[in-house]
């Protein structure tokens, strides 16, 4: 007998007869490596893209795959679990995170009242690769880790060895190369020896995405006084596109939002509006669909503007390995590209 995932009981016993799957975390819903966290009574698993168990429901609680490993409590035990449901390692861990570039964040506790617990990193098989020193520590990023060792920012590799040191207001993750910093009320951009490539004048600036980050710098307008102006820079931080947009958001499959007044639209890398402004909320694109907002509910469209799933969900979250994560009220689902409702078997 089949089940559609949704967390109604009436509803699905209404559709089936049958006990539904009751997906109840909404952190979890994305569909990584064919595969996404499913709960079925009060245990959870794994099911893929044609609707099978693939990883059968045994878990306490279960977390999206990351790098061929995913989170679960199994047990009341912090546990990372193989595609194969096979439990790899327990890591004797206060918290632990996603995996990125073949490692993970885990921290331990100190001894003392009030201590907040201390940052390394495990492999794969759950050796600890880097002792756990830092006070703060970010998920690996093309090579290298940000974190704060007593107040202090640094990068480092994967051998631990610390790259370079920050002396900004804050900083971001590596993306295409570049790391985004905020100093004295400006963002600029590092390169991954830590020299600023791009000098801080710019009042807002997005992550590098696809090559290019959107950004914005104070100009004065003769008519309406100081304005921002937004533009999309390369990594050397060279202007490559002036626009006349009210606000931008970064490139994602070659297409980027722009706001015109109240409504969102997407442009091409040459400025050319491929979508025209219309949606009040609209989201980037990820597996040729973007979501979109009208009348409180949410929808998709393809990479012309189509409606290609009508707006009607009132949760949605955006495609990951071609499937999303939708609520109809309270019913919870997955779809596919079209819009199908997947099945349990």
């Amino acid at each position: 007998m089949k089940h559609l995932y949704r967390t109604t009981l009436l509803a699905s016993l209404l559709l089936t007869g049958c006990l539904p799957i009751d997906v109840v975390d909404f952190g979890a819903y994305d569909f990584q490596n064919g595969l996404a966290p499913a709960k079925r009574g009060k245990r959870w698993g794994y099911i893929d893209k044609k609707g099978d168990w693939t990883i059968r429901p045994r878990f306490n609680r279960a977390w999206a795959f990351s790098d061929g490993r995913a989170l679960v409590l199994d047990n009341g035990k912090k546990a990372y679990i193989d595609s194969g449901g096979k439990v790899i390692f327990s890591p004797r861990a206060v918290m632990a995170l996603h995996f990125s570039d073949g490692l993970v964040p885990y921290s331990v506790r100190r001894l003392g009242r009030g201590r907040n617990p201390l940052w390394g990193y495990l492999d794969k098989q759950g050796k600890k690769v880097i002792q756990p020193i830092y006070n703060e520590a970010s998920p690996f990023s093309e090579g290298l880790a940000r974190v704060n060792k007593e107040g202090v920012y640094q990068f480092i590799n994967k051998d631990g060895k610390a790259v370079f040191t920050s002396v900004h207001d804050e900083i971001w993750s590596f993306r295409d190369g570049r790391a985004r910093f905020y100093q004295d009320g400006n963002y600029g951009f590092v390169d991954t020896n830590g020299k600023e490539s791009i000098s801080p004048k710019f009042v807002s600036a997005l992550d590098f995405s696809e090559g290019r980050s959107a950004v914005a710098e104070l100009i004065v307008d003769k008519d309406k006084g100081m304005k921002r102006r937004y533009s999309f820079i390369d990594t050397s931080g060279k202007v490559v596109l002036n626009t006349d947009a009210d606000e931008l958001a970064g490139f994602s499959e070659e297409l980027a939002r722009f706001r015109e007044g109240e409504k969102w639209g997407y442009m091409d890398r040459e400025g050319k509006v491929i979508i025209k402004p219309g949606f009040v909320f609209s989201a980037d694109f990820q597996n040729g669909r973007a979501l979109f907002l009208r009348d409180g509910l949410y929808g998709f469209i393809d990479r012309e503007g189509k409606e290609v799933i009508p707006p009607k969900f009132t949760l949605a979250r955006g495609f990951s390995d071609g499937a999303a994560f939708v609520r109809l009220n309270t019913e919870s689902m997955y779809i596919d590209l079209e819009g199908n409702l997947f099945e349990a078997r």
